[in-house]
């Protein structure tokens, strides 16, 4: 099903919960329990809480960080060594193995990077998008379930009438019997009957198989068991044009409608993404400080101390065999996708609504005639 498809429904799924909730208590109780337990909205408020998480992260990049190091290691000195002494050649070879002991703590702080700051301001992007495409999943299931709730409906009719049908046709064929056996029908008339019959009762099969099929399609979507038995809506529901004209309609929509808010939003992140190539462009400056203390006494010429550190460190692209390049033209195409994909969004959601809007009074005229016959 198309997303341009879900809105109708979903207006009539939520006109039917307010029409009455004592009416659809089980179609209330239905969509309940799959905004709780149904598969794609609990990926969906997964993918939501993995977006959320963005924000922190990106802060987290923007703040100070402290590293710890420590170094162990022994090291080994064959030195081979002469020297000239009063005319006579002195050998001063040397031999030592001895550890080295390395402990020290970093700090940095950027104090600019542009690419960090536009992931911050990405991950605002990120959670929106995240919490429509959720609206829109529960939107969606909500769709599902009224329609498997009606196909379930008119599964269970049409097999209470299969039931009707034959238990009449085993009747007939009964009569049919009786009648053959003291002479008053032929033999072609009881076959035409057990004919009859098993149409009928083939009928009947189909129509059980149907029922359990749309109530495997319901429980799959509300993700437990569900009755036997679901009991129908009023019989008579009353059906009203909505308030608002049709300009608020669309005007409405292109404020409100999560498939559009999707669109914007992918420009948005695409946008971004331009920004974050252009930041190659940008020098980044970190202020770092450490402290770092060593020990190789052991060593004939070792020793210990503290040595400390304090600067600023700046660092700029200067050539990058022009992937920068290659990557804006990138973006840019993704920018004009993303544009293009929003203005079609936009032209369906406005046709779907008009073709909604322009349905309801025909299908009230529809509804009112066949009450009337």
């Amino acid at each position: 099903m198309s997303p341009s498809n879900l809105l109708p429904k979903t207006l009539i799924c939520l006109a039917s919960l307010w029409v009455g909730s004592v009416q659809a208590n089980d179609l209330k109780t239905l969509y309940e329990a799959a905004m709780v337990n149904n598969a794609d909205i609990q990926a969906a408020s997964s993918a939501l809480e993995a977006a959320e998480q963005q924000k922190p992260a990106a802060r987290g990049a923007l703040l100070p960080r402290v590293d710890l190091h420590a170094t162990g290691q022994y090291s080994h000195n064959d030195n081979e060594r002469s020297f000239v002494f009063n005319g006579s050649s002195v050998n001063n070879d040397s031999k030592e193995t001895y550890p080295h002991w390395l402990v020290g703590a970093q700090i940095t702080h950027p104090l600019f990077d542009r690419a960090k700051f536009v992931d911050y301001t990405k991950a605002d992007v990120g959670i929106l998008q995240s919490t429509a495409q959720l609206e829109l999943t529960r939107q969606r299931v909500t769709s599902d379930i009224l329609t498997g709730y009606f196909e379930l409906l008119a599964a269970q009719d049409n097999l209470g009438i299969s039931d009707a049908e034959l238990a009449a046709a085993d009747a007939h064929l009964e009569v049919m019997k009786k009648r053959f056996e003291v002479g008053f029908s032929a033999i072609t008339d009881v076959l035409e009957a057990q004919s009859r019959r098993d149409l009928v009762n083939a009928a009947r099969v189909e129509n059980s198989r149907k029922v359990q099929e749309s109530r495997e399609k319901l429980q799959t979507l509300v993700g437990q068991p569900i009755p036997e038995r679901v009991n129908s809506l009023s019989e008579r529901l009353t059906i009203m044009m909505p308030p608002q004209p049709l300009p608020e309609l669309l005007a409405l929509a292109q404020r409100s409608n999560l498939n559009y808010v999707l669109a914007r939003t992918a420009i948005q992140s695409a946008e971004l993404d331009l920004e974050k190539v252009r930041s190659s462009h940008y020098p980044t400056v970190n202020a770092f400080a450490g402290v770092q203390y060593s020990d190789s006494t052991e060593s004939d010429n070792g020793g210990k101390g503290v040595n400390g550190e304090l600067g600023l460190r700046v660092a700029y692209n200067l050539f990058d065999s022009g992937s920068t390049r290659a990557y804006k033209r990138q973006t840019h195409a993704l920018i004009q996708q993303k544009r293009a994909n929003a203005l079609q969004a936009q032209r369906e959601i406005e046709a779907q609504i008009r073709n909604s809007y322009e349905g309801i009074r025909p299908a009230i005229n529809l509804v009112d005639a066949n009450a009337q016959a």
